[in-house]
This record gives structure tokens, C-alpha cells and sequence, in this order.
């Protein structure tokens, strides 16, 4: 059989074919290109379309002045546990106080929150039923890249925060100099922001508990028992330092001892099975090697109701923050309310934490976020956190379970300085006197 011309024929067959393809490889690159540009033509057609639409509202509500008491606030209600806490309860305490509020909610994927009541929804979704007024003031309350400084206001006040020890993201300080003012939780805070160079009024407005709501009740059924019992709550995550804690608990103590650490995780919306396998994940890790019985771990991996979330505080001696940052750290003041004192990095320094409520510990300095810090946001990256101690914290958790401190009282009596009706009412003393200069 004659090879050579069916091997020759075979070649100039895939000789066509190859040039056939790379013709329309290059046809397909052009056509991306094309697209390309054509995609990225339309999102520049569409910002001028938006900065027109902006500059036109924006005309529109400078031609009068403030309406006196009428406010859009924009920001979650629902779905992120710590920061719609805040937000509802900040728009119930305007509204009780006499502020039009119009809530322009953020378009989420978050679940529904059990936290907030079928009356609640009602009062909430009445909120967003309201038409605009070009002339409120702009209330924007969220974290650093959700911050919204394009809305069409005479006035944007941006109430935030931001976690770490040093320094802010770039992008994070020119959103804020875009407010007018910027509202944030702490005296940290304030110097944290001025250092990073945000120039605009800065305003310290400790956030507040609803006393009626975080109060004293019987423990929730999974922690009815005789065991001295440390919590934690918060989502899994390197910021929290869950590792830290973890390895504080199990240096301080022993299988013998009457004592038992509950974590609470903050479920995400979706499939939450993911979240709660990260902490069955840490407390295997973090408990392997040891050469002793380790004492007991418990994780109440399900999602609270409001009223089981204050029998979750109650039924616990202590709650520990071992977070490397933190902006304001609500489930503090949540447990404090009642009657549950606080153990946290003293670096922190918390508004409501006082001698008499909690007990701080040592932060060993700060150290440069890496990867794992950056995990969930990007934002963290080149900036500093703090570096709790766990030796120090393992001293201070062992001190509280021998001494029994009764902190109860205390408890309830200095959160009331926090309290909704107290911090409602300075916040809305000032947006008062916002409005005074625009009559």
C-alpha cells in the first residue's frame, strides 16, 4: 500500500482545516474586541446617563431647602444580623421621635430575619411605601464599599464604621468625604478616621439597645444547665479570632472543669451548612494535639428568634470578644443588657465597656492583615488588626470562672446610658439642629 500520498493528502486536509480554524479564531477575537468595547461604551453611556440624572435631582432639590424633619435613610433592615439591629432600631427611634423616614432599602439576598416581627415588617415596608422628597436629608447607614454618596440631597450624612487598628481603604476615605458628615460608633473610631485623612465633620454617636427587646429572661433550653459558661457569637471569620479564643479556653482549663464555651454562629442565607462546618472545622483543629482532656464545646448552630436570642445571652456567665477589630461590637452591649458582662481586647476600646461590666485583656500590638483576614473583603488588605493575647485572655477566663464575679446589675444599670431612648434621642437632637440651618 503507497503511504506517501495519502500522507500527503492527509497533511494539506489539516493544513485547510488549520487555517480554517485560525480564521475563525480571529474572527471570534474580533468580535470579542468589538463586544468588548461596545459593552464598555454602554456602562460610560450609562454613567453619564446617571451623573445627568444625579446633577438634575440635585438641582431640583437645591432650589429649596431642607423639609424640615423628612429624612431618606438608606441602608439593610433585614438579613445582616448586627447592622439591621442598628438600622431598625435607629428608624424606629426617628419615627418615635417625630422624623418623616423613608427607608430606601438595599436589594439584598439575605433571608428573611425572624429577628424583626410580622408588626414590624408592616411599620418597615410602610417606610418604603413613602414617596421620595427630593428635598430629605440623605441618612445612609452601611459599611465601606456599600456606602451610596451619589444621591441627590442637600445634606448626606453617612453613619459607619470600619474594624481595623490603623488605617482606612482609600477608596473607603473619599467615599466618606463625600457626606456632609460622617456619624461613627466610638472615640477609636474618630481618631481612626482622622488619621486616614477624612476631612468632613466627624460625629461620635455610641450605638444603643433596645432594652425592651435584650433583657433578662430564662436561659434558652440548651444552656439550662449547672456548667459556668462562656459565649461567643459572630460569623466565622479570621477577623472574630475564634482561633484565639479557642486556644485560651483549652489552656485555661480541663475536661474536669464545671465549665463550657458556646458558640453562637451568625448564619448566612443560602446554604448555611458551610458556615456551620467551619466551626465544627476550627474547634477539631484547634483541639487536636493536646495532652490532656479537653473541657467542653458547644455549638447552637440555628438561627434565633429575638427573644431567643436574649434567653441565648441570659443563660451565659460571660461573653468574649476576641475579635483583631472591631467598629462598635453590638453583642456586647446586647449582653449586657442582660445582665451579662463582657471580656474583650482592652485595645478596642468599647464605649459602653466599663470597670464595673467587663474586664479587658492584653493585645499583644497589631500586625498587617494577611490572606486569611482578607478572606472576605479585599478592603483589609495592607492595613493593620490587633493581635489579641490568648495567654492573657486564658488568665483572665480562669480568673472569672474561680472568682464568680456577679456583674448582673451593674450590667443592667450602665447599659441604660445606651439605651434606645437615651442614644435616639442625642442622634436626633442633631439632626434637629442639621435642619435649624436649612429653615
Amino acid at each position: 500500500m503507497d503511504i506517501e500520498p495519502r500522507l500527503a493528502t492527509a497533511n494539506a486536509n489539516f493544513a485547510q482545516l488549520q487555517q480554517k480554524v485560525k480564521d475563525l479564531e480571529q474572527g471570534l477575537a474580533d468580535k470579542q474586541n468589538e463586544l468588548t468595547t461596545k459593552r464598555t461604551r454602554l456602562l460610560q453611556c450609562h454613567a453619564v446617563i446617571q451623573e445627568l440624572e444625579n446633577q438634575r435631582l440635585t438641582a431640583l432639590a437645591e432650589k429649596s431647602a431642607l423639609t424640615p424633619n423628612s429624612m431618606t435613610f438608606a441602608g439593610f433592615y433585614q438579613g445582616m444580623p448586627g447592622w439591621c439591629n442598628i438600622n431598625r432600631s435607629m428608624m424606629r427611634e426617628f419615627h418615635k421621635r417625630g422624623i418623616d423616614v423613608r427607608l430606601d432599602p438595599y436589594l439584598t439576598e439575605y433571608r428573611p430575619d425572624p429577628v424583626t416581627t410580622q408588626l414590624e415588617e408592616q411599620f418597615f415596608h410602610g417606610l418604603i411605601n413613602k414617596p421620595f422628597d427630593p428635598n430629605a436629608l440623605y441618612f445612609n447607614s452601611a459599611i465601606t464599599h456599600l456606602l451610596k454618596p451619589n444621591y441627590p440631597s442637600k445634606y448626606k450624612v453617612a453613619c459607619t464604621m470600619f474594624e481595623s487598628a490603623k488605617g482606612l481603604p482609600e477608596f473607603y476615605r473619599s467615599i466618606c468625604n463625600a457626606f456632609n458628615e460622617v456619624w461613627i460608633p466610638s472615640r477609636r473610631c474618630c481618631k481612626l478616621y482622622q488619621d486616614a485623612g477624612v476631612v468632613r465633620p466627624l460625629h461620635v454617636f455610641p450605638l444603643f439597645v433596645d432594652v425592651n427587646k435584650f433583657r433578662p429572661v430564662p436561659p434558652l433550653g440548651e444552656l439550662v444547665s449547672n456548667t459556668f459558661k462562656f459565649g461567643a457569637v459572630g460569623w466565622m471569620t479570621a477577623r472574630k479570632g475564634f482561633n484565639i479564643l479557642l486556644k485560651a479556653y483549652f489552656t485555661a482549663f480541663n475536661y474536669s472543669d464545671e465549665v463550657e464555651l458556646v458558640f453562637h454562629p451568625y448564619l448566612p442565607w443560602g446554604n448555611s451548612d458551610a458556615e456551620k462546618e467551619k466551626f465544627h472545622a476550627l474547634i477539631k483543629d484547634i483541639g487536636s494535639g493536646w495532652d490532656k482532656l479537653l473541657p467542653k464545646v458547644t455549638v447552637v448552630d440555628r438561627i434565633f428568634t429575638q427573644e431567643e436570642m436574649s434567653s441565648w445571652y441570659s443563660g451565659l456567665d460571660w461573653l468574649v470578644c476576641s475579635s483583631r477589630g472591631e467598629g462598635a461590637y453590638m453583642p456586647g452591649l446586647e449582653a449586657m443588657a442582660c445582665g451579662v458582662p463582657l471580656l474583650y481586647p482592652s485595645a478596642l476600646e468599647l464605649e459602653y465597656a466599663k470597670p464595673t461590666n467587663s474586664l479587658g485583656y492584653y493585645v499583644e500590638g497589631t500586625k498587617v492583615a494577611d490572606d486569611a483576614l482578607c478572606e472576605l473583603t479585599d478592603a483589609y488588605r495592607g492595613l493593620e488588626f490587633y493581635e489579641p493575647s490568648w495567654e492573657d485572655l486564658a488568665k483572665q477566663m480562669r480568673f472569672v470562672f474561680e472568682n464568680r464575679l456577679d456583674l448582673t446589675e451593674a450590667c443592667i444599670h450602665s447599659v441604660q446610658e445606651y439605651s434606645a431612648d437615651v442614644g435616639g434621642q442625642r442622634m436626633v437632637d442633631h439632626l434637629t439642629e442639621i435642619f435649624a440651618l436649612f429653615r
